[in-house]
């Protein structure tokens, strides 16, 4: 029964022209909740899913998930430290630090969203932060894209220039086990190795 309080918490919510149109069908919505069931608790899923405000808003829920899930930021996040590793850092505690700037930025975000979340409006927010994300993961793409056509290539004949100098932690370790990743380990000094296959 606070109806003025309610009334003037979604006027904040939403633009004049629908806060009142939200306001009439949410009383209605609650009076056929009471005249059906005469209290709050046995009200059935299916009757539940037959009002216009419920189903908005689970339409809204799962929209925002699949969006989620759609722009990938959950597996940049989960593969961080791989990635951060194919960019040439090849310790693992170095890359996990930095993923943890990723999971700091995420956190940060979140509260920012939280403290803006009432004074510009869900739907602005959440279309500002998805154009964001795009154009973040537009830019990832892009970046590895030309990072991986345009670095050198490595085999045998690009490492005999240097004589002698290919990583000997590498000479000594057997073929089957080489890949990028224990080249960057072998040796701080290390830039590039290659084997007789011309990996």
């Amino acid at each position: 029964n606070r109806d003025e309080e309610a009334a003037s918490t979604l006027r904040k919510i939403y633009p004049p022209s629908e806060a009142e149109n939200e306001i009439a069908a949410l009383q209605k919505s609650v009076q056929a909740e009471r005249e059906d069931e005469g209290a709050v608790g046995k009200i059935s899923i299916f009757k539940l899913l037959k009002t216009k405000i419920v189903r908005r808003g689970l339409t809204a829920g799962i929209g925002v998930q699949v969006a989620q899930q759609f722009v990938g930021i959950n597996s940049v996040m989960y593969y961080s430290p791989t990635i951060v590793q194919l960019a040439g850092f090849a310790s693992n505690k170095t890359a996990l630090a930095l993923s943890l700037i990723t999971s700091g930025l995420n956190a940060v975000g979140t509260i920012i969203s939280m403290f803006f979340v009432d004074r510009t409006g869900r739907k602005k927010l959440m279309i500002i932060s998805l154009v964001g994300m795009i154009l973040t993961l537009i830019s990832l793409t892009i970046i590895f894209h030309e990072s991986s056509t345009h670095s050198p290539a490595i085999g045998v004949s690009q490492t005999a220039h240097f004589g002698n100098f290919t990583c000997p932690n590498y000479k000594a370790m057997p073929a089957a086990k080489w890949n990028c990743i224990s080249c960057l380990k072998a040796s701080a000094d290390c830039g590039f190795c290659a084997d007789s296959s011309n990996k």
